[in-house]
């Protein structure tokens, strides 16, 4: 029995997308390997799989899945994405890491209000009690971090150049982060301007990330480098991220339609 999918992307940050809400699907993790392949699959950063709403008065459930098959708990980008799929005037959409509003939706973008930043240990979680703005993981080479989680655990470093392919999975694997962590090496160019490159745990460097986007504008604005609007510019494209006085955080950017196709889970 062949399933029909999405390929969407927001910034180059991609996505292949089966809406199961009237029809139930299993995608088993080693089917989610093999899709996510670049060579021998579709090929993305994540697999989302949509199903009904616990409560009727969101849209839909939304499973996210990392390229090596593990589920995560957000994701902005892809959640720009289902929002601006399913509804012409905004959406609600339930995740594990709570329920996420998409709106401002356009012929090509769409908002997405992704909840408030997390800055104590516990929350991020980290293994024991550090001082989350200043955190030396003794790595020769990198400066000292900072962390938050917004649904999902980052780490922030101001480094203007990286060798990302040899210091990613170093900060990704090191033994302070129980669940891992995403990593954003970030340049503040203004007040309003941050460039970053991020690594995703599980899925490596890719051309954009939603979440790592607003953990990148949250430390610096945290830092008093930026004001609280500004723009996250990415190698996929820009992000305009907005904080309030709570670190509640929103992101707006476009979203893209790749192609539709079916496949034989």
């Amino acid at each position: 029995m062949k399933h029909q999918f999405i390929k969407m992307h927001g910034l180059g940050n991609d996505f292949v997308i089966f809406d199961a809400r009237s029809a139930p699907i299993t995608v088993p993790p080693e089917a989610v390997i093999k899709i996510a392949n670049r060579r021998m699959g579709i090929g993305c950063d994540q697999l989302i799989v949509l199903t009904p709403p616990k409560s009727p008065a969101n849209d839909a459930f939304m499973s996210i899945y990392n390229d090596n098959g593990h589920e995560v708990g957000a994701c902005g980008n892809a959640t720009r994405c289902v929002g601006w799929l399913i509804s012409n005037n905004g959406a609600s959409i339930e995740t594990k890491s709570g329920v996420l509003l998409v709106d401002n939706l356009t012929e090509n973008a769409a908002t997405a209000q992704m909840g408030q930043m997390k800055f104590n240990w516990q929350d991020i979680p980290l293994v024991h009690e550090v001082d989350t703005l200043n955190i030396d993981l003794k790595i020769p080479g990198l400066p000292n971090g900072s962390c938050t989680s917004i649904g999902n655990p980052h780490t922030v470093f101001f480094i203007n150049d990286i060798d990302i392919e040899k210091y990613g999975p170093l900060v990704e694997n090191h033994p302070l982060f129980p669940e891992r962590t995403n990593v954003e090496f970030i340049q503040v160019l203004d007040r309003n301007r941050i460039k970053m490159r991020v690594w995703e745990r599980d899925v490596g460097e890719t051309l954009s990330c939603g979440t790592g986007a607003c953990a990148s504008a949250a430390i610096a604005h945290k830092h008093g480098l930026i004001d609280k609007t500004c723009e996250v510019i990415s190698r996929g494209g820009t992000l305009i991220v907005d904080l309030d006085s709570d670190y509640n955080v929103k992101i707006t950017g476009e979203v893209a339609v790749s192609f539709i196709g079916q496949i034989d889970l």
